[in-house]
């Protein structure tokens, strides 16, 4: 292991940072114990003379935890439910996914 890769650890340990979830593949069985991040953003942009706003929430997992994650993928935490959205790996492991409150 790098320090690289203790450091997202690290970080997915982090109380302040991650929560548990049960992760749900499309047609898979439950994987319970994954550490979630939830992120939300705003984008704000222009569109026919009017200011355009968007919001949204993202979450992350580590690739070690879920090998494949996909768009209808379920994922649950003590307070929501999310659908996956969209998929995208990173370099460094962790899978960036984009989420709807279900």
């Amino acid at each position: 292991m790098t320090a690289f890769d203790a450091a997202i650890d690290a970080v997915f340990a982090d109380r302040n940072q991650a929560v548990d979830c049960t992760y749900t593949p499309v047609g898979g069985s439950a994987l319970a114990g994954v550490r979630l991040i939830l992120r939300d953003w705003d984008a704000t942009g222009e569109a026919a003379g009017m200011t355009v706003r968007q919001s949204g929430r993202r979450g992350e997992v580590r690739r070690s935890e879920v090998a494949t994650a996909a768009k209808g993928d379920a994922i649950a935490t003590d307070d929501a439910s999310y659908s996956v959205q969209s998929v995208r790996l990173d370099s460094a492991g962790v899978w960036q996914l984009g989420l709807r409150t279900s």
